[in-house]
């Protein structure tokens, strides 16, 4: 027959991007939510969003994936993120949108209890190192001082797992002031 062609362009626009926090912290297993925004409200059958760890072993997230109702920009409960070990793990989405990964980092500190003290001779007291976070297995902290020769210290101690604290014995060697530095990394 003498019919001709015919054609069309068609452009797929993504229907917009989905956003995940950045910088986010969390201490060793503790869980903190985890926002979900969609640029743009869910159309009328809604957003499923999946969700997924690079690293589970550091960082989990629950559920793996979230619903946005329409008109929606946010799923109703989010989403929360765990700290499973010391690290950082990228959290990854998809849903047919512009996706986002963002990293989450899994840390705490450590402090000295107490900060400033003195000892008399040639005594031995001991101070106490605590972690911000129950550890999430045994941790070998170095620990140092500087300028030596004033006190002595272990050159490590030792944090239990699903522990916060260890002790370090400070022995009084000659008149002076130190630093006593705890190191975990």
């Amino acid at each position: 027959p003498n019919i001709t062609s015919a054609t069309a362009t068609v452009t797929v626009q993504s229907a917009g991007t989905i956003t995940l926090p950045a910088n986010v912290t969390v201490a060793p297993g503790t869980s903190v939510p985890y926002a979900v925004t969609l640029s743009a409200p869910a159309p009328a059958s809604g957003v499923t969003v999946a969700l997924v760890s690079s690293n589970p072993s550091t960082v989990s997230i629950a559920p793996a994936s979230v619903i946005i109702a329409a008109n929606a920009t946010q799923p109703t409960t989010l989403p929360q993120v765990t700290g499973v070990a010391f690290g950082s793990a990228t959290i990854g989405s998809s849903a047919g949108y512009t996706s986002d990964t963002e990293t989450v980092t899994v840390n705490a500190s450590l402090s000295f209890s107490p900060s400033t003290y003195t000892l008399t001779g040639p005594n031995t007291e001991n101070l106490t190192l605590t972690l911000s976070a129950p550890a999430p297995s045994a941790i070998s902290v170095t620990i140092s001082s500087s300028p030596t020769g004033v006190v002595t210290v272990p050159p490590t101690v030792t944090i239990a797992q699903g522990a916060t604290t260890a002790t370090v014995p400070v022995v009084g060697v000659s008149p002076g002031t130190t630093t006593i530095t705890a190191n975990a990394g």
